[in-house]
């Protein structure tokens, strides 16, 4: 038996692992992928917010200039300071 030479091989079906780390890959880019769109999710709701408080402001004095108007005698200068007060 000496100098002859042994080989012992293993055979190992490597399918399964492949498919585990291609599944993997695909989760992990779905997941960047519903970061990304939850990211512009929240940008959209504070870009919505900055845009909805100043409209608000707004229809808040013109609609208490409208109810200064309506009075029987409207107090001209209210009603300029809400206009004022919308315009800025």
């Amino acid at each position: 038996m000496r100098g002859e030479r042994f080989f012992t091989g293993f055979i190992r079906d490597l399918a399964e692992r492949r498919a585990q780390e291609w599944r993997l890959q695909e989760l992990q880019s779905e997941l960047v992928h519903v970061s990304r769109l939850t990211a512009m999710g929240e940008m959209a709701s504070s870009i919505a917010h900055e845009i909805n408080q100043p409209l608000s402001a707004i229809t808040n004095y013109m609609r208490g200039a409208k109810t200064l108007l309506a009075s029987d005698k409207p107090d001209t200068n209210r009603i300029a300071d809400a206009i004022e007060n919308a315009t800025q």
